[in-house]
């Protein structure tokens, strides 16, 4: 019995040690290479946001994300992570959530899924210029994405671009007859407007020009930086 105290007495001794030990390694660390020490710790940060995350944790994760941010502020995911946290906390929290999104779509201009939320976002807020641009831009870079394109459609609407959003079901659906989620999509919206589901033959109106993928962001995408 009395060995069992001893190994834990010196268990504890080693562990204090090395607690005063852990502090000075990290300064020798950032002083051998600080370059690579921004990145590990921007790199384990997020790792701890995505835990807090998943565990039901956004305030626990917002402080890692921004901790991320410091080491990093050009990682593109953590900025949209952030605004998509900060969009739970309503108005209060809301122009900096706009502010992480249009960072993040500023560093990642091909991430249709991210415009497609922005967009969905600044409607909510009435701000339908820069709004409709990042739904429209989504669209012009994920037509056969149907997760996308079903926020893509739900912003329409919502600006009040209903035939846009007719449009955009009505050519995905015709890109993927078969597939049950997009069927679904079309009648729900249907449904919703107190609309007829338009014949294979049916006409529609002039389908709305969208921005091409390759074409530059406008000005208050642009010119907004992160405050």
């Amino acid at each position: 019995m009395t060995g069992t105290f001893d190994l834990l007495d010196r268990l504890r001794m080693t562990a204090r040690h090395l607690e005063g030990l852990a502090a000075p390694a990290a300064r020798l660390g950032r002083r051998c290479n600080p370059q690579l020490s921004p990145a590990v710790a921007a790199a384990g940060h997020y790792r701890l946001a995505r835990r807090q995350l998943h565990r039901g944790q956004p305030e626990r994760a917002r402080r890692h994300l921004r901790r991320v941010l410091r080491h990093r502020p050009g990682w593109a995911r953590p900025h949209y992570l952030l605004a998509r946290i900060l969009e739970l906390g309503g108005e209060r929290d809301a122009e900096r959530a706009a502010a992480h999104y249009r960072r993040a779509v500023q560093l990642r201009p091909d991430r249709a899924d991210w415009l497609a939320d922005f967009g969905l976002f600044l409607v909510a807020r009435a701000d339908l210029g820069e709004g409709l641009w990042s739904l429209r831009r989504a669209a012009a870079l994920a037509p056969r994405q149907v997760a996308v394109i079903s926020k893509i459609a739900q912003g329409l609407d919502r600006a009040g671009c209903r035939t846009e959003a007719l449009w955009l079901l009505w050519a995905a659906r015709a890109n993927h007859p078969d597939d049950p989620q997009l069927t679904e999509l079309w009648d729900a919206f249907l449904e919703r407007q107190g609309a007829d589901q338009p014949g294979r033959h049916s006409s529609l109106p002039p389908s709305p020009e969208l921005p091409s993928p390759a074409s530059d962001a406008p000005s208050f995408i642009s010119r907004r930086a992160v405050g």
